[in-house]
C-alpha cells in the first residue's frame, strides 16, 4: 500500500501550508505596496543599445583626444557672477549675454572681458573673471532648462510648467504665457482595438526648445514621464533622471507646437531621456536630439509632408532616428548648432555633463535577473543613498550633423571643468553653462595669436 506524500499533521504538509501563505500573503501585501515603493513601475528590459560597445572608456577618450578644457592651456576660464548658480542653457541676442538660473530668473551676464583682458588673465594663469548679473525677470514657480531666441520672443522649456513664452522679453512688462504643457496624442485604447483614439498626454519634463526658421514650428524634448520633486525648496531634476535610468523604460518624446492651430503632436518617442535639441538653421530639414540614457547623438529627418502636415501622428508613422554618434564616453546634455565661418559648414556642440556612472556599467553586466533585482533595490532606496554623478570628466563633442564626423574638447579628470550641459557658441568662444555649478565655463575656440607651446592642447594628453 502506498503511504500518501503529505499525511494529515505531517511536517511536510505543515510546511507546504506555511510556504503557500506565506506566498499568498507576500503576493497581496506587494500588490499593495507595489504603487508606494515603485510608484513610476518596475525596471523593464532595457532597450537595446544604439552601438556595441554601448559605451566609450574615459581611458580611451583621455588618450585618442587632447584635453583642451584644462587651464594650463591658457584657452579656458571660469565666469562668476551673483545669481549665476544653476544657468543649464545660455543664449545670445543682439550681442547680449543670458542665463536662466535655478531660481527660475532670466539674468543676463554684463562686464565681460575685453579681449585685451582676456590675454591678460589668462597669459597671467588667472582662471576666473568676476562678471556683473542683471535679474530681467522672475519666471514663475518652474525650473527653466532651456532657452531660445525668436526674433524678440523667448522661448522657455521649464521642466515643471512645460514651453512658455515671453514677447519682448529684455522689457519690464514682458509676461510669461504658458504655450503648451500636454501633448495630443493617438492611441489604442485597447489591445484588441483596431482603430485609434485621440488623447492628451502631460508634458513632464520638458528640458529643450528650438523653433524651425521656416514654419516657425516649436520643437521641443519631453525627456521621460517623471516628473521633476520639489525638495529642500529646490527642484531635484537629478533624481528622476536617475529613476528613469534605473526603470530603463524608453519614455521620452520629441515634440512639436504648431502655433498656427495650437496643436501639440508627437514627432517621434521611446527615447531614453531625450535631452538637447537643435533644428537646422537653414532649411529645416531635420532636428539633432540627445538622448542621456542611450549616450547618443540622433538626427530626426523633417520631411516636406510632416513640416507641412497638421494632423496627429500614429505610433507607426513616428520618425525614425539616424544614429549620428553614439557609445559616448558619457551622459549628452544640450547641444547648439552654428556655422563655422572658417569652414562654413555646420558644427554641433553636444555638452557631456560627466562619465557613465560605475553602477550603470556594473548592472550592464549582469544577467537580467540579476540586473533587474539590483536595479529594482536602487530604485527603492532613499534617494540620499543613490550614487551621485560622477565629476572625473566633462567635454564638449563637436559634430559635423551631415557626415557625423566628430571630435572631444574635453577635461578627462573633471580637476578643472566639470558637470558642463551645454555650450553656446558666441564670439568666437564658447560659454559653457551648467545644471549645478556657480560659474559658467569659457573657451576660446581660436584665439588670436595662440601659438602651440609645450603645453598645448594641440600636443598634450591628461592624465587621469
Amino acid at each position: 500500500m502506498t503511504v500518501p506524500r503529505y499525511q494529515p499533521g505531517s511536517t511536510r504538509l505543515v510546511l507546504l501550508r506555511i510556504i503557500v501563505v506565506m506566498a499568498a500573503v507576500g503576493y497581496f501585501v506587494g500588490k499593495q505596496l507595489h504603487p508606494v515603493l515603485l510608484p513610476y513601475g518596475s525596471p523593464v528590459r532595457e532597450p537595446p543599445s544604439r552601438q556595441l560597445p554601448w559605451y566609450t572608456t574615459r581611458s580611451s577618450i583621455a588618450k585618442q583626444y587632447q584635453n583642451a578644457l584644462r587651464f594650463k592651456h591658457r584657452r579656458t576660464y571660469k565666469l562668476e557672477a551673483p545669481g549665476i548658480q544653476g544657468s543649464e542653457t545660455l543664449f545670445t541676442w543682439r550681442n547680449r549675454l543670458f542665463g536662466l538660473n535655478e531660481q527660475a530668473q532670466l539674468l543676463e551676464l554684463t562686464d565681460l572681458p575685453t579681449p585685451a583682458q582676456e590675454d591678460d588673465l589668462l597669459q597671467a594663469h588667472e582662471t576666473v573673471w568676476n562678471a556683473t548679473s542683471v535679474v530681467h525677470k522672475q519666471l514663475g514657480m518652474g525650473r527653466p532648462l532651456g532657452g531660445y531666441v525668436n526674433g524678440d520672443t523667448l522661448y522657455v522649456a521649464d521642466a515643471v510648467l512645460g514651453i512658455t513664452q515671453l514677447k519682448h522679453f529684455d522689457k519690464q512688462e514682458s509676461l510669461v504665457e504658458l504655450i503648451t504643457n500636454q501633448v495630443s496624442v493617438l492611441k489604442k485604447l485597447k489591445k484588441r482595438d483596431t482603430h485609434y483614439t485621440q488623447v492628451t498626454s502631460p508634458v513632464l519634463f520638458a528640458n529643450s526648445v528650438t523653433v524651425g526658421p521656416i514654419t516657425h514650428k516649436i520643437y521641443f524634448t519631453d525627456s521621460t514621464d517623471i516628473p521633476p520633486d520639489h525638495r529642500k525648496e529646490k527642484w531635484d531634476l537629478l533624481y528622476a533622471s536617475k529613476l528613469d535610468l534605473l526603470r530603463g523604460n524608453a519614455a521620452g518624446r520629441l515634440c512639436e507646437y504648431n502655433p498656427k492651430t495650437g496643436i501639440t503632436r508627437v514627432l517621434a518617442a521611446n527615447l531614453q531621456f531625450a535631452n538637447g535639441i537643435a533644428v537646422d538653421p537653414f532649411n529645416e530639414d531635420y532636428l539633432i536630439v540627445t538622448e542621456s540614457s542611450g549616450l547618443a547623438v540622433l538626427k530626426y529627418h523633417l520631411t516636406s509632408s510632416i513640416k507641412s502636415s497638421v494632423n496627429l501622428l500614429t505610433p507607426e508613422e513616428y520618425l525614425q532616428p539616424e544614429v549620428l554618434v553614439a557609445g559616448l564616453p558619457g551622459y549628452p546634455d544640450n547641444v547648439n548648432c552654428v556655422t563655422d565661418d572658417s569652414t562654413k559648414t555646420l558644427k554641433c556642440y553636444v555638452a557631456i555633463v560627466a562619465d557613465v556612472a560605475a553602477i550603470h556599467v556594473a548592472w550592464k553586466a549582469l544577467p537580467y535577473l540579476l540586473q533587474n533585482l539590483l536595479r529594482t533595490t536602487l530604485m527603492i532606496v532613499p534617494r540620499a543613498w543613490l550614487p551621485t554623478l560622477p565629476s572625473r570628466y566633462t567635454g564638449i563633442l563637436v559634430v559635423d550633423p551631415v557626415s557625423g564626423e566628430h571630435s572631444y574638447l574635453q577635461d578627462p579628470s573633471g580637476k578643472d571643468l566639470s558637470g558642463l550641459t551645454s555650450a553656446t557658441v558666441w564670439q568666437d568662444r564658447l560659454y559653457m553653462g551648467s545644471l549645478q555649478n556657480d560659474y559658467v565655463g569659457v573657451y576660446l575656440l581660436s584665439p588670436e595669436g595662440s601659438s602651440p607651446t609645450s603645453d598645448s592642447p594641440l600636443n598634450d594628453k591628461d592624465e587621469l
